[in-house]
């Protein structure tokens, strides 16, 4: 069945629906591949997509067959969702590694909204990163954990690359946010050895 799906996005890719694909794998629990593309330049993220809602997707990261946690993105900015005939290989050694049991996660399970979201990850114990892919003139990446959620922004409390807490608290409008990660290895590291 994956692979007559494959068949049918290489084939027919523009009379399917992004989502209809995305829910798809969800339903079957197949490795995906997802395309952002932000100032002229594409991010692609594969893993095992978990929950997608109107507006926002859950996804497990893997790089190099390497779990690098959860991103959650937002539908609108999606340009491309596929896999091809690579991935089934790819995914028999994902599924191998016990990368297929992240799909397992117990933090984000509603995502309604940016506030339901991040209301939800207040209790995830470790960093969060919030990226806003958009900005150019300001700061586009921050990690650290969550302060407040209010209806229009977050508040968040961010780590500098160089281990110490930046003494301001940054309002982060929810309309900049572009994708929430956590559980990546650079956020564990930095969650173990920064003194909180």
């Amino acid at each position: 069945m994956q692979e007559e799906l494959r068949e049918r996005i290489k084939g027919d890719y523009m009379i399917i629906e992004k989502k209809e694909i995305i829910q798809y794998h969800i339903d079957n629990k197949f490795i995906m591949t997802i395309d952002r593309c932000f100032n002229g330049e594409t991010t692609s993220t594969m893993g095992f997509p978990i929950y997608l809602s109107e507006d926002f997707i859950l996804t497990t990261v893997i790089v190099d067959f390497h779990d690098e946690g959860y991103a959650i993105m937002r539908t609108k900015d999606i340009a491309d969702a596929y896999s091809n005939e690579s991935d089934s290989f790819n995914e028999q050694i994902c599924v191998s590694e016990g990368l297929k049991d992240k799909i397992k996660q117990d933090y984000v399970k509603e995502m309604d909204s940016l506030k339901q979201i991040l209301v939800q990850l207040q209790k995830y114990d470790g960093f969060i990163c919030v990226q806003c892919e958009q900005q150019l003139e300001r700061c586009s990446f921050y990690m650290g954990k969550i302060v407040a959620v209010d209806d229009d922004k977050v508040s968040f409390k961010d780590i500098g690359m160089d281990g110490i807490w930046d003494e301001e608290i940054h309002d982060i409008s929810y309309k900049d946010i572009t994708q929430i990660s956590y559980g990546d290895n650079y956020s564990k590291m930095y969650y173990k050895y920064v003194i909180k």
